[in-house]
């Protein structure tokens, strides 16, 4: 997979489509990393930036300059600690999904499961978008 590619993957993984959200995020200019998605390689290196970026995604910066195809994958959850508010969010709505669960003590029935797994995603959406 080449650079640009791996800068777009980047920005992907955290469900984000607008360059300028992305650099706000990692603390870099929107524009600078649209431009670095359309590269094939770079033949200058910002090292400051790039440090920036691949500390943020903790991934190595000869992982994300090196010119090969191996699969290039995020998974944008392996560093999150068990009091991360998503993942606690994740684990609730496995529970609506896989168990008998309760509010207040009383059972929740499949529609109430549902309007409660929905409505957390409704609210990861919000968390996220407003960070």
């Amino acid at each position: 997979m080449k650079y640009g590619e791996k800068i777009i993957k980047l920005r992907e993984s955290l469900g984000i489509k607008r360059w300028t959200e992305y650099g706000e995020i990692v603390g870099l200019s929107g524009n600078w990393l649209s431009d670095q998605a359309k590269k094939d390689s770079i033949q200058t290196i910002d090292i400051p930036r790039l440090i920036k970026l691949v500390e943020y995604h903790q991934i190595s910066l000869d992982y994300l300059l090196r010119d090969d195809d191996k699969e290039f994958s995020i998974n944008k959850n392996d560093n999150l600690s068990y009091n991360d508010i998503l993942i606690m969010i994740n684990n609730i709505q496995e529970e609506l999904k896989e168990k008998n669960v309760c509010f207040n003590g009383y059972n929740m029935n499949d529609e109430c499961k549902g309007i409660v797994f929905d409505s957390l995603d409704i609210l990861k959406e919000f968390i996220k978008n407003n960070l």
